[in-house]
C-alpha cells in the first residue's frame, strides 16, 4: 500500500516525517519511508518528467515492502496561497499512481484560527512580510479558507476511499 501524506503546513508534518523515518529503519520489510521521493515542484506535487524513472522507484520499493509512505506538507501547494493548486495536485497524484498501485492520501488539519497564526509566523520566518490583518484577510477570502471545502474537493478528485 502506498500512503501519501500531504501535510498541511504547520500541522506536525515534520514530527510525523521524523517518526516515520526512524520507524522505517527499524521495521525492515514492512515499511519504507521515501520522504518526498523527489515529487515536489515549486507549487506542490509534480509528476516526474521521466515518468518511467519516477514510477520505477516507488514501484520497486513497493515490491520489497508491504507499506510505502511519501510525505511532504507542500504536496498540495503553498500554505500562504491557501493551497489554490490543491485540486490540480491531487489530480496529478491520481493520474501518476492509480494505474500502478493502490494508494491513500492522508491529510492533517488543525483549527483554522490556530493554523492562520502559525502559517503567518512561518511566512515571516521565510523572509516574507505582510501586515498580519492583510495576510489573514487575504487567506480568509480564498476558496479553501474553510478546510471543509478543501476536503470536499479532495474527496471529489480522489474518491472518498483514497482520502
Amino acid at each position: 500500500m502506498l500512503t501519501i501524506h500531504v501535510g498541511l503546513h504547520k500541522t506536525g508534518s515534520t514530527a510525523i516525517q521524523q517518526h516515520l523515518s526512524s520507524r522505517a529503519s527499524s521495521s525492515a520489510r514492512r515499511l519504507a519511508f521515501l520522504g518526498t521521493d523527489n515529487l515536489l515542484g515549486g507549487n506542490g506535487f509534480q509528476v516526474p518528467r521521466d515518468s518511467k524513472q519516477g514510477h520505477s522507484r516507488v514501484l520497486n520499493v513497493l515490491a520489497k515492502h508491504q507499506n510505502v509512505v511519501i510525505s511532504h506538507e507542500a504536496f498540495l501547494g503553498k500554505g500562504w496561497s491557501m493551497y489554490s493548486e490543491a485540486r490540480q495536485n491531487a489530480l496529478a497524484m491520481l493520474n501518476h499512481f492509480a494505474q500502478h498501485t493502490d494508494f491513500r492520501v492522508v491529510i492533517y488539519l488543525r483549527p483554522q484560527y490556530q493554523w492562520f497564526e502559525s502559517v503567518y509566523t512561518h511566512f515571516v520566518q521565510k523572509g516574507n512580510y505582510e501586515e498580519p490583518a492583510e495576510f489573514v484577510g487575504r487567506l480568509a477570502k480564498a476558496k479553501y479558507a474553510y478546510f471543509s471545502r478543501l476536503v470536499d474537493d479532495l474527496i471529489e478528485t480522489l474518491d472518498s476511499h483514497r482520502l
